[in-house]
């Protein structure tokens, strides 16, 4: 079996998911992964230097977040241009250009595409050129189709979190579904312990889902309607204009589930992922539509005195 892997989020759960890809093609005889397609080349070829800079950045979010597993400390990005693979870019970022997906199935004659986090649909044709498509998706479909689906399935208070490993279709996260698992929730775990947890659940059952698709498996069609949530009901949970119209235990209850809520205060965006009881002299003291008087703390996963200059930062 010939397994492209089209990726373009250098994530734990990608990095995770392929490796154990690769990991099962090494030890099963004919099987091999013979390229990979990403629209996203750099975020794959880190280089010492920016491999330095996340490492930093993750080991000072871990050390001053209780939420945030050391582990992902230890779990470096993909650099997938130093695994001897070919490393396919498509022609203005789009998988689907008709030359792009001729040449890709002339080349490599695959027999499995995997997408673990490709960020465009693949299309009919591209679909077409092996034998199977599929798509790891971190929702249970047919429910939390769309984006997110582990921070809105936290928010919703779901005892617990899955992902849907589904053949690819002509419609989002609609697929026959081929393995399907979840990880317990409680009300003390973030967004980024559940991602571990999820991550390492699904690379897991790597091997199971392979050893079916060799054997043609056509997986169990979704037969009824779920929830889909979009880019847009994602940007409506993170982003708080107006924090004073929204009570403590809802800003809470967004930065566990989704990471960070950008506060707009005094006119400017915090990226907060932390917020505490504010106290006299604080700057970015707000009060609360229950009259609690917070300020946020942490900035993307940095101390406030770290935020502007901390290692890897954007700003």
């Amino acid at each position: 079996m010939r397994i492209v892997i089209f990726t373009d989020a250098n994530t734990i759960t990608s990095a995770r998911l392929v490796r154990a890809t690769l990991q099962w093609a090494a030890r099963r005889e004919g099987c091999r992964v013979i390229g990979f397609v990403t629209t996203r080349p750099t975020d794959f070829r880190p280089g010492i230097p920016g491999q330095t800079r996340a490492l930093l950045r993750r080991a000072t979010v871990a050390a001053t977040n209780a939420n945030v597993p050391f582990r992902s400390v230890l779990d470096f990005e993909l650099d997938l241009y130093r695994l001897g693979i070919p490393v396919f870019v498509p022609p203005g970022d789009n998988p689907n250009d008709p030359a792009f997906v001729q040449d890709l199935a002339a080349q490599l004659k695959p027999d499995l595409l995997l997408s673990f986090y490709c960020r465009q649909r693949l299309g009919r044709r591209l679909r077409s050129t092996c034998k199977h498509a599929v798509n790891y998706h971190d929702g249970l479909l047919p429910d939390y189709g769309g984006v997110m689906a582990t921070a809105f399935s936290i928010f919703a208070g779901e005892p617990s979190s899955g992902f849907t490993f589904h053949h690819m279709s002509g419609k989002l996260d609609a697929g026959p579904i081929l393995i399907q698992n979840a990880v317990p929730i409680d009300e003390t775990v973030h967004l980024d312990q559940v991602v571990q947890r999820k991550s390492s659940a699904a690379a897991k059952t790597i091997p199971r889902l392979l050893e079916r698709l060799s054997t043609g498996d056509p997986g169990q069609p979704q037969e009824r309607p779920g929830s889909f949530y979009s880019g847009h009901d994602w940007m409506a949970m993170v982003n708080l204009s107006r924090p004073e119209n929204a009570t403590r235990k809802e800003i809470l209850r967004r930065i566990r589930a989704f990471g960070l809520v950008n506060l707009t205060i005094g006119g400017e965006i915090y990226p907060a992922t932390r917020i505490r009881s504010a106290r006299p002299g604080d700057k970015l003291a707000f009060r609360t539509a229950d009259n609690q008087s917070l300020t946020p703390d942490r900035f993307q996963g940095l101390p406030s005195l770290l935020y502007r200059s901390g290692p890897d930062s954007t700003d």
